[in-house]
């Protein structure tokens, strides 16, 4: 296959855009069949992160928003493209070939190729996939199931242009990471971390002063709790599981004589207020 320089231009210009999934899919135009454009980062076993999603027909691309939503938040999990894409642990730039289809025979995964494939009628796809670290990138392209599967001439050029797609996913993955890091750094945010973190302090040492005899752990999740985090959100702070932290709350609230949140925020009132 050989590519256009007008429109490797336009995928490059593209980049960081609302228009990198059309300009993917315009790159393919010479090649029948390939209607779907998707590329996502995952890291470990966290939810992945769409990069881009794109179809050619304008139809089905107003409803991939949807689906992104949907696979975003809990369908990854029964995904067995992704789940073949977990399993290998190479870390070369490589190009696979894979029909959901082959994967079908347990009731989850047959619902989940209805929905995301069937119907579309998306068939054969090539997953463009690099491991490095603990982050996997992956960009797809999917052509339509009445088109057959690529060709070994197709194979071939798709496998040689894995590192030109791989670059295009960096490139948007580093976009889409400017705007947080700009953010991280700013002195808005930075003061904002830094004034809560001496809330927490002066707060976990009012609940140690308090009567009961707190733990410093059990401080450390009142502390919190008084400044409105959830048991979840507790719980990625101190890298412990909310059941960890449900059992340490159960114990603070004993020792200081309160039954639930809004007496625990009493109690912060009459006591732990004139330290902070």
């Amino acid at each position: 296959m050989e590519l256009q320089s007008g429109r490797l231009a336009e995928l490059v210009a593209s980049i960081g855009t609302g228009r990198i999934g059309r300009s993917v899919l315009n790159l393919f135009e010479p090649m029948d069949g390939i209607v779907h454009a998707f590329a996502f980062e995952r890291i470990e076993r966290a939810p992945p992160g769409v990069l881009f999603a794109a179809a050619r027909d304008p139809d089905e691309d107003a409803g991939t928003d949807g689906l992104v939503r949907d696979w975003t938040a809990a369908d990854y999990q029964v995904d067995p493209v992704l789940q073949a894409l977990d399993a290998d642990t190479s870390r070369h730039e490589s190009a696979s070939f894979r029909d959901a289809r082959q994967y079908a025979g347990s009731a989850a995964r047959d619902r989940f190729i209805e929905r995301y494939y069937g119907g579309h009628e998306l068939g054969e796809e090539v997953n463009f996939s690099v491991r490095e670290g603990n982050r996997l990138l992956v960009l797809s392209l999917c052509r339509r199931r009445r088109d057959g599967q690529f060709s070994g001439d197709e194979r071939g050029a798709l496998a040689g242009i894995a590192p030109l797609m791989l670059a295009c996913a960096r490139q948007c993955l580093q976009h889409r990471m400017r705007p947080l890091a700009a953010r991280e750094r700013s002195p808005a945010v930075s003061d904002w971390r830094a004034r809560r973190g001496e809330r927490l302090n002066r707060l976990r040492s009012a609940m140690k002063a308090a009567p009961g005899r707190l733990t410093e752990r059990e401080a450390e999740i009142c502390a919190h709790i008084v400044m409105g985090f959830s048991a979840e959100a507790i719980g990625l702070q101190l890298v412990i599981s909310p059941q960890t932290v449900a059992s340490h709350r159960k114990h603070a609230y004993a020792k200081l004589g309160v039954s639930s949140q809004s007496e625990l925020f009493a109690l912060w009132h009459l006591f732990a207020e004139r330290s902070v």
